[in-house]
């Protein structure tokens, strides 16, 4: 069950991660919303959407209301607002680090299975058809002869996820022969 923590400790259900877990995690995010590499990635997107503790401070919430009438007509205004900024191409939603550490965490728990068996499937396909086993051997040991991913991670990134036609061939076969979520329902 993937809930608040405050939420789990009412309900007296302990969560699914260890504490070193957790803390491996928060830690891991907030060291990537720190560095300064882009990437098209889930990272740039969330820190594109973060608000620092210091700009949550500086938020004006006098004007919070219980009445609904005045709720009514602000979240209307606010409404109107935010369709102008998103036509404009500014958003307004900015995300707080808790919120980003809450959706990296989701994201890594629901990749886990599909991950986890994209790459079952993908062996199990290249045991089976030695060719192409070999084909992609080759293209991997090609690209990466000259790189030492351990003093150069940026060049060693960019070739692995962008410079190796076939290795991306042949996921996305793996992916059209044997995907890992057949429905999808909503």
């Amino acid at each position: 069950l993937i809930a608040p923590l405050p939420v789990l400790k009412f309900l007296n259900i302990k969560h699914g991660f260890q504490h070193d877990s957790y803390n491996f995690i928060v830690n891991l995010v907030k060291t990537m919303l720190k560095t300064a590499s882009r990437r098209d990635d889930l990272i740039t997107l969330l820190r594109e959407a973060n608000i620092t503790d210091e700009e949550l401070k500086n938020l004006n919430l006098n004007n919070l209301t219980a009445s609904s009438e005045v709720e009514h007509q602000t979240e209307d205004k606010l409404q109107e607002e935010t369709d102008k900024k998103v036509v404009s191409g500014k958003a307004t939603k900015k995300l707080t680090d808790a919120e980003i550490i809450g959706q990296c965490t989701v994201f890594f728990v629901a990749g886990f299975e599909t991950t986890s068996a994209t790459i079952s499937s993908a062996l199990f396909e290249l045991a089976q058809n030695q060719d192409v086993q070999q084909k992609l051997f080759d293209e991997i040991a090609d690209k990466l002869s000259d790189i030492d991913e351990e003093t150069n991670l940026e060049e060693y990134y960019e070739i692995i996820m962008n410079r190796m036609p076939y290795l991306d061939a042949v996921i996305k076969e793996t992916l059209r022969m044997n995907p890992p979520v057949t429905r999808l329902e909503r």
